[in-house]
């Protein structure tokens, strides 16, 4: 299949780590087209080059509607959400132009597309109508749609249902996908089918990475260390994990120099206001706990913004005593299955918030924490820190079956599968069942 994404080979995020992989499973030999900067690139083999400029208004006007609109509204935070009608319009015009470009007669090919991010949902509408399409949507769809919104996510919705699969990562988006469309398309008929396939990793890369001794956090002397890898975006609860942290020392000055907060983060779509001042509050927070803990050289956050390797992130994951991924509404957090991998002969404690979208796989083995709640949050960072290791092994033994039964190279043959089945004419269940 034809990989098409918002982004392409080595950018950061687990749908990019997870395309690379598939584009190798492949062995490379389908067009990739993805975004870099303003322009459209086509990877096949290894060869890139790009293929097309977008108006560096329509690419900009696109980004801003993307975040300042539809990723709030996505991740049911619509109180955050800022709308422009250009802006909407230049989201239309970059996924047409960006379809268009992959209809030109240098680039068909005779397989089908298979379409990911939210930033090029409306690519289905404009390909053509006898080739295959599939869609992951890997992000929520959201529980509730206020009135002003309905109109926008239609056009994304009807846009979706141009595909002939859309595979979502989680029951609860396909059902919230469903109740949508049948709120809103009532006694219309569409040929698409809805699977829920959550996204899986290759586990043996993450273990045979961290089986690898490297040095990356020499600054903490040797102390042991609680993880969290993220982006600083409003939904990863990066703020309510600071304040727990915070409650944490003061209700347990005991660990004072005993224990580190590892906060491995970048700066998320800088330029766009809502995310300025999260980043801007978090750094500030995340300055003042450690001015009020900090004794004799020691600092209870250890804050990072530069990115590691593969091989450096499975070092720090295999090492942690805890990892904690406390979003308040997010699609995936591959990290959790990445730390879950990674650990080997001496496990940590995996932590998870219920708005994490690896929650419906692993949820019932590792910690769960409410990022809202500070007082249990704090707690359950102390429980983790005093399990036994007895029940560390326990958990991890069956978290690690989790994330190995459910591989990324399974996750793409079941596409494949779906595939060979929509191009040979068998049935498969469709969404017109609840349309009808």
């Amino acid at each position: 299949m034809q990989l098409v994404s918002y982004r392409g080979p080595t950018e950061q995020g687990g749908v990019s780590n997870a395309l690379t992989q598939i584009d190798q499973l492949q062995n490379q030999s389908s067009n990739w087209f993805y975004i870099v900067d303003d322009q459209l690139w086509i990877k096949r083999n290894e060869t890139k080059k790009a293929v097309y400029r977008f108006d560096k208004l329509i690419q900009q006007n696109h980004y801003r509607y993307c975040n300042n609109f539809l990723w709030p509204i996505f991740h049911d935070m619509p109180e955050l959400a800022k709308y422009s009608l250009v802006e909407r319009l230049h989201y239309k015009v970059f996924n047409s132009s960006l379809a268009l470009n992959l209809k030109r007669p240098e680039h068909v090919a005779n397989e089908a597309y298979f379409v990911n991010d939210y930033q090029l949902a409306l690519v289905p509408k404009f390909l053509s109508v006898s080739q295959n399409k599939y869609i992951f949507w890997h992000i929520p769809w959201p529980k509730n749609v206020l009135p002003q919104h309905e109109e926008a996510l239609c056009e994304i919705a009807e846009a979706l249902l141009q595909a002939d699969v859309i595979g979502f990562h989680l029951d609860e988006y396909k059902e919230n996908f469903e109740r949508f469309i049948n709120a809103h398309f009532s006694g219309q008929r569409f040929n698409t089918s809805l699977i829920v396939s959550p996204l899986g990793i290759d586990s043996r890369f993450w273990q045979d990475n961290a089986a690898e001794i490297v040095e990356v956090l020499p600054e903490l002397n040797g102390l042991p260390y609680i993880l969290s890898v993220d982006r600083v975006d409003y939904t990863k609860g990066v703020r309510e994990r600071l304040l727990a942290i915070d409650h944490f020392f003061k209700c347990n000055p005991d660990w004072i120099s005993k224990i580190v907060f590892v906060q491995q983060c970048q700066r998320s779509r800088d330029g766009l206001i809502e995310f300025d001042k999260y980043w801007n509050e978090c750094r500030s927070l995340y300055q003042s706990i450690n001015a009020i803990y900090a004794k004799d050289g020691w600092r209870p956050i250890f804050w990072t913004e530069s990115p590691n390797s593969p091989k450096e992130l499975a070092s720090v994951y295999a090492n942690a005593e805890i990892m904690l991924v406390n979003p308040i509404r997010d699609g995936l957090n591959l990290t959790a299955k990445e730390f879950i991998a990674s650990q080997q002969l001496h496990p940590g404690v995996l932590a998870l918030s219920k708005g994490a979208g690896v929650f419906s796989e692993l949820g019932n083995y590792c910690l769960s924490v409410k990022p809202a709640q500070v007082n249990s949050f704090a707690y359950n960072i102390l429980y983790g820190l005093q399990m036994s290791e007895q029940e560390k092994r326990k958990r991890h033994r069956l978290l690690k079956n989790c994330v190995v039964a459910n591989s990324l190279s399974s996750w793409w043959k079941k596409f494949l599968d779906i595939e060979n089945k929509v191009t040979s004419g068998k049935n498969l269940d469709k969404i017109e069942r609840i349309c009808g």
